[in-house]
C-alpha cells in the first residue's frame, strides 16, 4: 500500500485577520506567502477577494510554487472577484444542497 502524502493548506493570511484589531498589509501577507512557500506549504489561502483588492495585490506581488487560494460564496460576483484576483484555487464552502449549482455557476463564469 502506498504511503499517503499530506497536503498542507495554510489560512493564516485570512484567518489571522479575524481576531479583533488585526490586519495585515499587502507586504506582510506577501512575506508570509513567500515564507510558507519556502517551507513547502502546498496551498496558502490569501483572502476573500470580494472584500477588496488586497488579495489580488498579494497574488501580483509573489512568484511562488505554492498554490494561492481565495474563498468565495457561491455567488457569481464572488467567483468573478476571485478569478480577477488571480488566485489559483477558489474555495467555495457551501451546504451539500448547493453543490449541484456551484460547479455549474463557476463553469459559466469561467466560460463567459
Amino acid at each position: 500500500m502506498a504511503a499517503t502524502v499530506p497536503v498542507l493548506l495554510d489560512v493564516t493570511c485570512r484567518e489571522g485577520e479575524q481576531r479583533p484589531g488585526a490586519s495585515y498589509t499587502t507586504g506582510q501577507k506577501a512575506a508570509a506567502v513567500r515564507a510558507l512557500d519556502d517551507l513547502g506549504v502546498d496551498y496558502v489561502q490569501v483572502g476573500f477577494p470580494i472584500a477588496g483588492a488586497q488579495t489580488g495585490e498579494v497574488c501580483d506581488a509573489v512568484d511562488v510554487e505554492t498554490k494561492l487560494t481565495g474563498i468565495a460564496r457561491a455567488v457569481p460576483k464572488d467567483v468573478e472577484a476571485a478569478v480577477d484576483a488571480g488566485v489559483d484555487v477558489i474555495f467555495i464552502d457551501c451546504a451539500h444542497a448547493h453543490n449541484l449549482n456551484v460547479i455549474d455557476t463557476a463553469r459559466e463564469i469561467k466560460e463567459s
